[in-house]
């Protein structure tokens, strides 16, 4: 187990044999026996942390006990809202005859209705007509429930000990009647039967803490709401069993677009692409979320949102309003894959951080929440940023929840491969190592790929300069995550040629920089229509004015893929394009132009639109 693993790292030999021998126990662990335990742990462990440890030993222990009777179901008690307990059904009592539901018998009736917005699928009304309560009658009552509760095939409920008519019978006869008729029902069908108190019922969990420690076999639940913890999966967000995952697409809801929301929606079927169309017929605004089913998926929904440029503070609002819709609809799992760091180029590094800074949060915040578990869900290729997680260290606010720094550069480099792992690289790239993510290949004036590219740089200045050299830059990264948008921007315009090859002439000083990172805005000193980066249709007018030369005369060019898409003219100070007017606003251009009819400059404002393919050295 984890914290046996945990504690033999840190050479805590005597506490690890302690939990050892309680965890083999045949018998069931009593509150006076762990009292006992407690007093034989080693002074360097505090006492707090041995406690809890304790309580975990404990509860599989005595679960360890039922369960090897599989006619019996396990038995706990927790403290807390009943509706936030994650099982198929919840029983309470009641003096109102519901609408609708299915009668009983005698002088108590059970009503079945649909659990609604509850996170469970049948809510279990008994009717009592009659009072007081007998000790006999409450026990009949349960048993009735459970029977109930076989017949409908459920296989876990919680009890609320606090209902109507409780309150007619001794809190101890109370807690005995239930909890006895629990434990020795046989059953088929039903692995779990939770009794849930609320926590302003201080007699009610005294007796039922007090029943506990009599009947070792029970285990004893944590208290709802104080535990949220933060699982790092290696896997494929399809796979993941949850309440709720959350997808990445577009604005319009077209869930095929995109690699991630195409495997999602074709692992999940056609149903969630209807209940989008017909729930959400005009899309949804930037980090707007839209629910839907899970579809074929063994999750039980699906947050589908449409994300924006870049924003720190953002990335961390859209996440903690995830977990405060989750929390809000009682769900108690939810699954994140790293949304935005494919296509949109987010920094992983950063997107690390702002996720679990969130979580940080939302759990300081939420201390009484449904949510469990979040899970962050990496590709399986991505072994690197597995690493990483795995090293974290855990945050001095919450030690559930794990802070994730970057240690190399290499964090984004091994998240944008994982992500895009089926695309191949292209056949005519020299061989690179699986360490390699960067390579500047010389290429050799006698090569049919050297006259291509010189032939069009030469063509297009009319031959007014020597070319010194031409290095095709392999970047795997940026490549594949160009590919990915030029897949997107493809299957979203079928028919259109949304790609061209541009020039961009630059200063040997970022040269580096652009071989390891791609274009960067910042690096364009003039802005005439726009404030993005600048392409060129003719290498004369990139050669002319915007290389500038070293102090040995030489100046560079790149010549590059570019994903112009839709465009439209610039203006000076737009610093994104622009709507398109169509029935989504958030449909923007791809790019912006000088002149629309005859173009002969493209402005584009996301950097994995371009792709560097070639850097020429030359001189006059």
């Amino acid at each position: 187990m984890a914290y046996l693993r945990r504690l033999r790292a840190r050479g805590e030999h005597v506490f690890q044999a302690i939990l050892q021998d309680v965890l083999v126990q045949r018998e069931g662990v009593t509150e006076e026996r762990l009292d006992r335990i407690l007093q034989q742990v080693p002074d360097n462990i505090s006492k707090e942390v041995a406690r809890e440890v304790l309580n975990i030993c404990q509860e599989q222990a005595n679960k360890s006990v039922r369960e090897n009777s599989e006619a019996y179901a396990a038995v706990s008690f927790v403290t807390g809202d009943k509706t936030q307990q994650h099982v198929d059904a919840i029983a309470s009592t009641t003096d109102a005859r519901p609408d609708n539901g299915s009668a009983g018998d005698g002088k108590s009736s059970i009503f079945v209705t649909d659990g609604g917005d509850l996170s469970c699928q049948r809510v279990y009304d008994v009717l009592i007509e009659a009072l007081p309560l007998t000790e006999h009658r409450l026990r009949h009552l349960t048993d009735g429930v459970l029977r109930k509760a076989e017949h409908d095939g459920i296989s876990s409920i919680a009890f609320q000990p606090t209902g109507y008519g409780m309150d007619s019978l001794p809190k101890a006869v109370l807690a005995k009647a239930i909890l006895d008729t629990a434990l020795n029902y046989e059953c088929d069908s039903l692995d779990e039967i939770v009794v849930c108190a609320d926590k302003s019922e201080v007699d009610t969990i005294k007796a039922f803490t007090a029943e506990i420690d009599k009947q070792p076999q029970l285990g004893k639940g944590k208290e709802l709401g104080s535990t949220f913890t933060v699982t790092i999966v290696k896997g494929d967000i399809v796979h993941q069993d949850v309440d709720v995952i959350v997808n990445s697409t577009l604005s319009s809801l077209i869930l095929e677009s995109g690699p991630l929301s195409s495997a999602i929606y074709k692992a999940a079927g056609d149903s969630i692409q209807e209940e989008c169309r017909v729930n959400y017929p005009t899309g949804v605004k930037t980090e707007e979320i839209a629910e839907t089913s899970g579809g074929l998926l063994p999750s039980r929904r699906i947050y589908h949102t449409s994300l924006g440029y870049w924003s720190e503070q953002n990335y961390r609002a859209f996440f903690t309003k995830c977990l405060t819709k989750a929390s809000s609809s009682k769900l108690k799992s939810i699954a994140f894959p790293l949304i935005g760091t494919g296509i949109l180029a987010y920094p992983c590094d950063e997107v690390a951080k702002c996720i679990f800074k969130s979580f940080d949060e939302f759990k300081t915040g939420n201390p009484d929440t449904s949510l469990c578990e979040a899970r962050i869900v990496v590709y399986p290729k991505d072994k690197a940023n597995m690493e990483i997680f795995e090293g974290a260290t855990p945050t001095e606010a919450a030690a559930d929840v794990r802070l994730v720094y970057s240690r190399t550069s290499e964090f984004t480099l091994q998240t944008a491969v994982g992500m895009a792992g089926h695309i191949q690289l292209p056949a005519h790239w020299s061989p690179m190592t699986e360490e390699q993510f960067v390579s500047e290949v010389q290429l050799k004036p006698e090569d049919k790929e050297y006259k291509l590219v010189a032939r069009q740089f030469n063509t297009g200045v009319k031959n007014r300069y020597t070319i010194v050299e031409i290095k095709r830059i392999q970047n795997r990264t940026l490549y594949l995550q160009y590919v990915m948008l030029l897949h997107q921007m493809e299957t979203q315009n079928p028919g259109m040629d949304v790609e061209r090859h541009l020039w961009h002439g630059t200063t040997g000083d970022v040269v580096t920089s652009i071989n390891l990172h791609g274009f960067r805005r910042n690096y364009v000193a003039v802005h005439l229509y726009g404030k993005g980066t600048y392409f060129a249709v003719s290498p004369s007018y990139s050669s002319s004015g915007y290389c500038l030369p070293n102090e040995d005369g030489i100046k560079h060019i790149y010549y590059a893929s570019v994903l112009t898409g839709h465009f439209t003219e610039g203006e000076e100070d737009m610093v994104a394009p622009p709507s398109r007017g169509l029935e989504d606003p958030n449909v923007l251009y791809d790019s912006l132009v000088n002149n629309v009819y005859d173009p002969d400059m493209y402005v584009v404002f996301n950097d994995v639109q371009v792709y560097p393919k070639y850097l020429i050295t030359f001189r006059e």
